[in-house]
């Protein structure tokens, strides 16, 4: 008993390490610009609660200015996008994946999983030099076609769609020759959740890209909420900016929590 209790404060104790930076940037972004620099510029007193609770932030981001929205479409356009595309993809590699014969199907499942552990900085000049050559730089799809073609939804599928009966292919396989069909009415309905959660991490991951628009974008007004954050002058604007600039995802998480969590099981190489 006394362990089950330990353990359970060890865990209320990691949950609220992890919960105290969002709680102090949403305390944050309702406070003053002159609180503020107390806190956080002159270090007279660390603690994020307003005294006089502002929404002078959130006015300087909605009302005040348009960049803020025109940033935040910018954001949502792309990352819509690329997460249509990216379930497209994935959907169609993890089929080949899972159930394809052909030479060197190992090495290509191999690679994707290398792929995937691979961080992003190590393919980003590759990524710009193939941008270049493409005459897509500056351009929305220098962002939206690479993350199209991410590896981890691919993964993710595979795992899922091996995990289907086997029967019930061999079934659709004497139904049909259509290789397409098969795809589109009997794995595909059958991994909805697997879909679903491959879907919500690639909106996630387009949506959190920084250095990305950062080195293929050269007009603002292409450029991404990310980096708009970063040209915001006032402090309060800067916080009431990152509070809602974290919305979109964690609102996906919490509609679809059960299927993330579902799909991340499943997630092995």
């Amino acid at each position: 008993m006394r362990k089950i209790r330990l353990s359970k404060v060890g865990a209320a104790l990691i949950v609220a390490l992890f919960l105290l930076p969002p709680a102090m940037i949403v305390l944050s972004s309702f406070m003053s610009d002159r609180d503020l620099d107390k806190i956080y510029a002159d270090g007279a007193a660390f603690c994020p609660i307003p005294r006089e609770a502002t929404l002078s932030g959130y006015w300087e981001l909605l009302f005040a200015s348009q960049a803020y929205l025109a940033t935040f479409w910018n954001s949502l356009g792309i990352a819509l996008c690329a997460t249509a595309l990216n379930a497209v993809v994935s959907l169609v590699a993890g089929y080949a994946l899972a159930h394809a014969r052909f030479p060197g199907r190992g090495c290509l499942r191999f690679f994707y999983g290398f792929a995937m552990l691979l961080p992003f900085q190590v393919t980003l000049l590759p990524q710009y030099l193939l941008v270049r050559a493409l005459h897509l730089y500056n351009t929305w799809w220098a962002l939206i076609l690479p993350a199209a073609f991410a590896p981890m939804g691919a993964v993710l599928l595979s795992q899922f769609i091996r995990e289907m009966p086997g029967a019930m292919l061999e079934a659709a396989y004497l139904d049909t020759s259509s290789q397409l069909r098969v795809l589109t009415r009997i794995v595909a309905p059958n991994v909805h959740a697997g879909i679903l959660a491959a879907a919500l991490l690639a909106f996630a991951e387009s949506w959190n890209m920084v250095e990305q628009p950062l080195i293929l974008l050269k007009d603002e007004w292409l450029q991404p909420l990310s980096l708009r954050l970063n040209a915001l002058t006032s402090a309060s604007a800067r916080f009431a900016g990152a509070v809602l600039y974290m919305v979109p995802v964690v609102l996906l998480y919490f509609l679809f929590e059960n299927e993330l969590i579902e799909g991340v099981k499943h997630l092995k190489l």
